[in-house]
């Protein structure tokens, strides 16, 4: 119920006020969700100042209540893809006229409307800086997903949901002849180090519960998927890359899935539907969560429990899509006719084969004077400490003695030969333990062994190998 009724009278969002003719600002978007934190006792509002981004408490009890999921929602990484954003100020809208109050029951939800000002109001989809936030997720070298990941560690939220908007109007797919007109895609977490469980209940309770609710609400719906057109590049399931905002928690034990709608020509054309398919997703995997909270919460402490505990046999740091079922039967839209027309595609690449695997090592040494490495530590608030005798085994150093291009998941990588070397004394005083033993555990590893086809070696700036030998010491 809103605490103060006239301003419940009036909380229709800026979208809603400019009959959908015009999207919503920065500004705009600043002075409604102080509006809307103002009518009840559930929602708090934190702006991060610089870029000013938006963070949205919404629990009945101030997130008090442990057994309650926290679910983090954020949109609008890439500026040019509104509907998220202005999907949750609807769903805000929601909550402050009294609706969803019921889920509010079983979770409390940390809201980022639009983690991208600069590129909303300038129709944009980097950042000011040039950068693609979600592809910033490893190094965290913006402000905007240095803000994201700071949130995350504080409140570890157990679901999380990514949204943006795809582009079903490529060239290639016009020249093609048909294209994607799903209103609502929605992508699994996919690296073969997260959890089965998760990825299973993903894909076999959440995609086809989703599918449903907006089936029934007259929204089109698919599971997401990349590439083609067919015949002419292969299809498959989104990255297997741990430097986007699903992926990298999802590295984390999280439930995290990403939110694809259709995007448009332009800013605005369709964005009455495009907004309120997204909300219907959100809502719909909401609704999910809050029927299953007690599972989710089980299976992601367990999950996370293995990772702080360094329960892993292995993990693997080479991987690629590959055709493992049977081909896929596509409903796409034939341009010529306007007609949904069902395509059969032989080169839908289905499965993840794991190409090489590594063995976690208890832990890494890093040295105190590479700032760079320090601060990837602590924008992802991983735990490192100084050395202690009765902290480690047996020290080895990697030496490069070769180097090949590879392209894995169609991305350029260097793929380096190496050779591990024992090390017999090396100065305490001049490095870091990093232990493997953290919630941190597959995603350390991931970054920072030198084989890593997503690591921190395929960045120029750490320059992590120097006279051929790799910076980094594994301690085992």
């Amino acid at each position: 119920m809103c605490i103060f009724i006239s301003a419940c009278n009036n909380i229709d969002t800026p979208l809603e006020k400019n009959n959908y003719n015009r999207i919503t600002t920065h500004d705009e978007l600043l002075d409604y969700i102080r509006d809307v934190s103002k009518t009840s006792a559930i929602f708090r509002l934190k702006i991060f100042e610089g870029k000013k981004i938006p963070l949205i408490f919404v629990s009945e009890d101030n997130f008090r209540d442990k057994n309650k999921l926290t679910v983090l929602l954020f949109a609008q990484q890439h500026g040019n893809e509104p509907a998220g954003k202005e999907a949750l100020l609807l769903l805000l809208k929601e909550f402050a006229r009294g609706g969803g109050r019921h889920l509010l029951a079983n979770m409390n939800l940390l809201i980022f409307p639009s983690l991208n000002p600069y590129g909303n109001d300038n129709n944009t989809r980097r950042n000011d800086n040039d950068f693609d936030l979600n592809r910033n997720h490893l190094i965290l070298s913006q402000a905007e997903t240095k803000i994201l990941h700071k949130l995350f560690s504080e409140y570890l939220p157990e679901a999380a949901l990514d949204m943006h908007e795809y582009n079903p109007y490529g060239k290639d797919w016009l020249e093609y002849g048909f294209r994607k007109n799903f209103d609502v895609q929605l992508g699994t977490l996919t690296n073969p180090n997260i959890s089965r469980k998760i990825i299973d209940l993903q894909k076999n309770e959440v995609i086809p519960y989703i599918k449903t609710s907006l089936n029934k609400q007259g929204f089109s719906f698919n599971e997401y998927i990349l590439g083609g057109p067919p015949k002419i590049r292969r299809m498959r399931f989104s990255t297997i890359d741990i430097d986007d905002g699903r992926q990298s928690f999802g590295m984390l034990g999280t439930f995290s899935m990403i939110l694809e709608g259709m995007n448009s020509l332009d800013q605005i054309q369709e964005i009455n539907r495009r907004s309120k398919a997204q909300l219907a997703a959100v809502l719909a995997f909401l609704e999910y969560l809050s029927d299953n909270s007690a599972l989710i919460k089980k299976i992601v402490l367990e999950e996370r429990r293995n990772l702080s505990l360094n329960n892993n046999l292995r993990t693997a740091i080479r991987m690629e899509h590959t055709k493992l079922k049977d081909n896929l039967s596509l409903s796409l839209l034939s341009i010529k006719t306007g007609m949904d027309t069902t395509i059969n595609i032989n080169n839908f690449h289905d499965s993840i084969a794991v190409k090489h695997f590594i063995m976690p090592p208890k832990g890494y040494l890093v040295s105190k004077s590479d700032s760079l490495l320090l601060d990837f530590l602590r924008n992802h608030s991983i735990h490192y400490q100084e050395i202690r005798n009765d902290i480690y085994g047996q020290i080895y150093k990697y030496i490069i003695i070769g180097k090949q291009l590879s392209i894995d998941e169609e991305l350029e990588n260097d793929f380096y030969k190496v050779e591990k070397v024992r090390i017999n004394d090396v100065d305490n005083s001049l490095y870091y333990f990093v232990p493997t033993a953290q919630l941190y555990s597959h995603f350390l590893v991931t970054a920072f062994e030198p084989q890593s086809q997503i690591g921190l070696v395929q960045y120029d700036n750490y320059k992590l190998i120097v006279d051929g030998e790799y910076q980094i010491l594994r301690v085992e």
